[in-house]
């Protein structure tokens, strides 16, 4: 807990709640989100307090989700995530291991999500397909308006040739947009055979937009795009 809500648990808890709604709500949101979460857990869960500061939550339509932030209490992320289910637009999701995935799956309903972020757990480095598989599940990603699907994939080597993105890809028939950073591939990566990849890509329902940033230029990759 840092010194700004240290001080306002100990120090002005009682004299906090007098604030009215907008004054509550202005010195929430300048709090960080550990201080916030800090706040919240002292807090009465049905408070006009905890409201506020879901509400401050909910109106932020873009949030990042560590599970550093919350390993020690994870009855928090799920609050948290109870908090923004309706709202959340744009949302990354960093080491959360597929076991939380798949709570969330039957308790929450997370479609207004369109554009996803994520970086898989240490824990599930081996299993990236039941990881997208589950995300595929929790993150329906809605068609609304000129909005696209996407799925980030970071620094993450979860695919040892392409056969394997291409199995992913087939298991997401609603992806549009792919954005592959950081994916460390050897030469060997791109030049298995492509019979999979033109399956996958015509029995599609909707075009795939697929962008390669800072991967190693090997001349196999050149090959591969340029097919």
């Amino acid at each position: 807990m840092t010194h700004i809500a240290r001080n306002l648990v100990v120090a002005n808890l009682i004299t906090i709640t007098d604030l009215n709604d907008d004054c509550l709500f202005e010195l929430v949101k300048y709090l960080e989100l550990a201080d916030q979460l800090s706040l919240w857990q002292t807090t009465e869960i049905q408070s006009r307090l905890s409201s506020i500061i879901c509400l401050t939550w909910q109106r932020v339509l873009t949030h990042s989700l560590n599970y550093a932030t919350f390993e020690t209490c994870e009855e928090i992320l799920d609050e948290f995530v109870e908090c923004i289910e309706d709202t959340v637009n744009v949302l990354e999701l960093i080491d959360i291991p597929v076991r939380i995935l798949e709570q969330w799956i039957t308790k929450y309903n997370l479609s207004q999500v369109q554009s996803l972020a994520c970086a898989l757990s240490e824990e599930d480095r081996d299993n990236d397909s039941e990881y997208i598989s589950k995300l595929q599940q929790l993150f329906p990603l809605v068609r609304c308006l000129q909005l696209r699907e996407q799925l980030h994939v970071v620094e993450t080597p979860i695919w040892d040739t392409a056969d394997e993105l291409w199995d992913m890809i087939a298991t997401c028939p609603r992806l549009e947009v792919l954005y592959i950073s950081g994916q460390k591939t050897d030469k060997w990566f791109f030049t298995w055979d492509r019979e999979l990849m033109h399956y996958v890509l015509k029995t599609r329902a909707r075009p795939l937009s697929l962008y390669f940033h800072r991967l190693e230029p090997h001349k196999e990759l050149t090959d591969f795009i340029l097919l």
